[in-house]
C-alpha cells in the first residue's frame, strides 16, 4: 500500500508537522526525544554516548591548548573516532562549538586567559565569541 501526504495516518504515528521546526539540530542529531525511532540498545547507546564524551573531551584539550576552533579531522583523530561522527552526534561542527560554549564556557574563558567573574550566561556568550569569532547567543 502507498502512502501519501493526503491519507489519513493514525493518531501518534507520526509528529506534527511543526515539530521538526521547534527542535534544535543538536537534538536532532542526537536523537533525543525523538518519536518514531527504532529501537537501540543499551549497548549501542552506551557507545553513541562515550564517542560524544570522547568528542566533547578532545574539543575540551584543543580549548585548553589555545586552539579555539580545531578542524574536525584533528577532533576525530584525538577522539578516536570518524570526523564524520561529529556531524552524526551534534550536527555540525558549529553546533559542536556551541554545546561547548554552553556546557563548558568556564574552561573555554579560562583557556583564553579571561579572568572573568561573570553569571553562567554572560560566561556562555562570551565562550561563543571565544569558540567562533562571532556574536551570536548560545
Amino acid at each position: 500500500m502507498r502512502h501519501d501526504r493526503t491519507s489519513a495516518c493514525a493518531p501518534g504515528s507520526h509528529p506534527p508537522p511543526s515539530a521538526g521546526a521547534n527542535a534544535s539540530r543538536e537534538t536532532l542529531a542526537h536523537g533525543d526525544g525523538a518519536k518514531g525511532h527504532r529501537y537501540t540498545s543499551p549497548f549501542r547507546k552506551g557507545q553513541g554516548d562515550a564517542t560524544r564524551k570522547a568528542i566533547i573531551d578532545a574539543t575540551l584539550k584543543f580549548v585548553a591548548e589555545g586552539r579555539f576552533r580545531p578542524e574536525a579531522r584533528e577532533i576525530g583523530r584525538a577522539a578516536g573516532c570518524d570526523p564524520s561522527a561529529i556531524t552524526r552526534h551534534f550536527g555540525s561542527l558549529d553546533l559542536l562549538c556551541r554545546v561547548i560554549a554552553r556546557e563548558h564556557a568556564g574552561a573555554v574563558v579560562q583557556a583564553a586567559g579571561l579572568g572573568w567573574n561573570l553569571p553562567d550566561e554572560q560566561n556562555a556568550a562570551a565562550a561563543w565569541v571565544i569558540m567562533t569569532g562571532t556574536v551570536r547567543a548560545p
